[in-house]
């Protein structure tokens, strides 16, 4: 007698896995591509080497723990094409997140003034080896939630901004932090969780201000949005419903609209010409 072939019945936890990635891919997946679009024609990408977005997709897809970047990226230096490569293709695994392993811990922004002063064995260092750790100076760190909870309440992803190496502007961190808040809030995504109870000052502002105090010499002047030729604007989508929250192996269960700062200051160089590519798999 044949032996019958017979699949055995997802499990409850499967299912959801499975309606995850389904809302994933139908909500959050043409976000992405819009706010790494927009983010590519802003004053602040000009000083961005590498913009990508980190997920936690492969513990669901591949069932191990690693992380990896989506496959389409901002790309300002071509010399870190390999690094945005291995990213993608091989991930990082959870013990080798470095400060970015912050940022699903705790919901927070993360800031490293300077990228050698990390380990060597932890991202994104590991795989910057030699000179190519050179090309790049502040790395920045921000969370993505989705601001209709359909999906889920907590972090669903990491924008990782890593800052050209030679930025004069004093600013680069400031900004760089509120043209994503601005982008996300158009595209109904936020930099901080908006469904937790919060009495703080608006997210961006907050977040933006912190930075500037931390990485600057200077100042950013207080309570007030950035000088106008720093504006960062980007077009709002249609409004997106849907099915229920669907809970997530890495979700925050409590934010705090902080920065967290590693590395010490410093930076020289001059602002250069932009040089982007938009790569998609």
């Amino acid at each position: 007698m044949a032996a019958s072939q017979l699949s055995a019945e997802p499990t409850p936890q499967n299912q959801q896995h499975m309606a995850f990635l389904q809302g994933w891919k139908t909500h959050i997946a043409p976000k992405i591509t819009q706010l790494l679009t927009v983010l590519a024609g802003q004053e602040v990408a000009r000083n961005l080497a590498v913009a990508q977005v980190w997920t936690y997709l492969p513990v669901l897809t591949e069932g191990r723990q690693i992380l990896k970047a989506e496959q389409l990226c901002l790309l300002g230096d071509g010399e870190l094409r390999g690094f945005h490569q291995g990213c993608a293709q091989e991930g990082v695994t959870v013990s080798q997140l470095g400060p970015m392993g912050k940022v699903w811990e705790s919901g927070a922004v993360q800031v490293v003034q300077q990228a050698q002063s990390l380990s060597a064995d932890v991202h994104p260092c590991n795989r910057l080896p030699g000179p190519l750790s050179q090309r790049i100076e502040e790395c920045i760190y921000v969370p993505l939630y989705d601001r209709t909870g359909q999906l889920s309440q907590g972090v669903l992803a990491v924008v990782e901004l890593l800052v050209r190496a030679g930025s004069h502007d004093y600013m680069v961190v400031a900004d760089a932090i509120s043209c994503v808040s601005h982008i996300m809030d158009s595209l109904q995504l936020s930099i901080s969780n908006p469904h937790a109870a919060q009495t703080a000052p608006p997210k961006g502002r907050l977040a933006a201000s912190a930075a500037a105090r931390g990485g600057a010499q200077q100042q950013a002047p207080a309570g007030g949005p950035p000088p106008a030729k720093r504006a960062c604007g980007a077009a709002a989508p249609a409004a997106v419903g849907g099915s229920p929250p669907l809970a997530m192996p890495h979700s925050s269960s409590s934010v705090r609209n902080n920065c967290a700062w590693g590395g010490s200051s410093g930076g020289n160089g001059g602002a250069l010409g932009r040089s982007i590519s938009m790569r998609q798999f």
